[in-house]
């Protein structure tokens, strides 16, 4: 039986790596036909497409009353967003990137952190604090249409190694939507799976979404953003997952708060929050001080968040 899980496992991962390598193409050549610059498309369209395991499992959760599992995805998948993904990705290759948008759409990702921070130490997040997140979601989409259409933040690097698809944009749009469904049917292979083998090696549920879920609806970003700095797309890289865990917090918790209000465990006020700003500040340190994230500081990011994981496991946090 355990070999079936283990193919369906494999099998998941061969589609999501696939996808995301047509997702990431797709975007940036939707990115240099219409004149908008990577970093952009990937906190829009590449941001919200992996950020969509997030808002579907959450959705669902938030209409079961599972305030607990929304909050560990959420919170877990920025963590891991930032110390898995972006450590995995600046391990195999220095992430460059630079430019006054990704500096303040850094400080949007922070501002959106310490929202969550304060609303959260209420002890819920109510529908009226949802509908805020949700306004202001709006009103970044807003920032980065008004942004795009100044010149000096839309230049675009020379890339001999663009690749075009037939049908003109059209082709673009197909391939990047059938690599969306790719990623998301992969990463939603991927959940499924880990939670099996988690249940089946007698892992605890109750930590399943803070770690394995949250890991899991994190994949599509790592397999966009592993596709990603293999082929020097660090802007695009960055910004997905800036974009992605803006969006986790304004969008998915909007969402799933104005369905039903979260309230928030005492440990999650104490340790989980505290840590996700401080690895928060910390990725934007990172690129602020030289724009560019190197090997060490990746396998230092890959080194906190094993900690947090062993941690997680050992007090068991919800």
């Amino acid at each position: 039986m355990w070999y079936l899980h283990l193919l369906i496992l494999c099998v998941g991962f061969l589609i999501l790596a696939k996808g995301a390598d047509y997702f990431v193409e797709a975007s940036s050549s939707i990115a240099k036909r219409l004149g908008i610059s990577k970093f952009v498309i990937g906190l829009t369209l590449v941001a919200v497409g992996t950020s969509i395991p997030e808002l579907a499992s959450s959705v669902i959760a938030a209409i079961n009353e599972h305030p607990d599992l929304i909050l560990g995805n959420v919170i877990g998948s920025n963590i891991a967003n930032i110390g898995l993904v972006i450590g995995i990705s600046a391990s195999i290759a220095n992430i460059k990137t630079r430019g006054r948008l990704l500096k303040q759409n850094g400080y949007i990702m922070l501002l959106a952190t310490f929202l969550f921070s304060i609303f959260a130490f209420r002890g819920i997040i109510s529908n009226g604090e949802a509908l805020i997140f949700l306004i202001l979601y709006s009103f970044y989409l807003i920032f980065l249409l008004y942004v795009n259409s100044n010149p000096k933040n839309n230049s675009q690097p020379h890339d001999e190694s663009r690749i075009y698809f037939p049908g003109g944009l059209t082709g673009d749009f197909l391939v990047f939507l059938g690599g969306g469904v790719a990623v998301i049917i992969g990463g939603h292979l991927l959940v499924k799976e880990a939670v099996w083998f988690a249940n089946f090696l007698k892992v605890p549920e109750n930590i399943i979404g803070l770690s394995m879920v949250a890991v899991g609806t994190s994949l599509p970003e790592l397999g966009v953003s592993i596709s990603a700095v293999k082929k020097g797309y660090g802007s695009m890289l960055v910004g997905n997952i800036i974009g992605s865990n803006i969006a986790n917090i304004f969008l998915v918790l909007g969402v799933s708060a104005l369905i039903n209000p979260l309230r928030i465990t005492d440990s999650t006020i104490v340790f989980l929050i505290p840590f996700l700003s401080i690895i928060t500040f910390t990725f934007l340190f990172f690129i602020i001080k030289s724009w560019e994230i190197k090997r060490r500081e990746g396998i230092s990011l890959l080194i906190i968040y094993s900690l947090f994981i062993i941690f997680v496991f050992v007090f068991q946090l919800t």
